[in-house]
This record gives C-alpha cells, sequence and structure tokens, in this order.
C-alpha cells in the first residue's frame, strides 16, 4: 500500500501550484517601431532605466524575444496590455 502525498494546512494543493508560478511576459522583436520607441516604451512600462530598457530591447532585437516581466498572472497580463498600448507585440506564459 502506498500512501498519498499529504498536504499540511496552509500548503498548496496541485490544483493551486499553477498559482504560484510565475508568470512571464515575453517581448518580441519588433520590425516596425524604432529601437528607442522600444526602449521608452520599456522604460515607462516597466519602470526601470535606461541601460536596462537598452539590454531588454537589444536582448529581443538580437534573440527574437526577452522575458522583461516575472511575477503573478495579473500583474503579467497588466504589464503586458501596458506593452500593447505601445503597439509591442509581447505575451504572458507560465
Amino acid at each position: 500500500m502506498t500512501a498519498s502525498p499529504q498536504h499540511s494546512p496552509g500548503s498548496a494543493s496541485d490544483g493551486d501550484l499553477d498559482m504560484l508560478e510565475p508568470f512571464l511576459v515575453l517581448l518580441f522583436d519588433d520590425p516596425v517601431n524604432t529601437m528607442g520607441y522600444v526602449a521608452a516604451a520599456l522604460r515607462d512600462v516597466l519602470a526601470v532605466d535606461g541601460a536596462t530598457a537598452e539590454r531588454l530591447m537589444m536582448e529581443a532585437h538580437t534573440t527574437g524575444k526577452a522575458v522583461v516581466f516575472r511575477g503573478s498572472r495579473e500583474e503579467a497580463e497588466q504589464v503586458c496590455t501596458r506593452l500593447h498600448g505601445w503597439t509591442l507585440h509581447a505575451s504572458v506564459v507560465q
């Protein structure tokens, strides 16, 4: 007889594990907008400094995509929506 896993009070059940996993926002390379525009959008949406925005923009430009945010599903969706508002191609993934 094998014992089933036990969950202590307050611990996440298997169904709750998805809620604990970080959600990522991927920014994809943008062949339309200028690099400066994309960096400005990242500074505004993510509230990062210019160097960080430039690094993220260049990663997306050179590799095709960059992880620009990690957090809860709700936060990730908000960031993604704001990037869309700047006409950038971004997606939320888990």
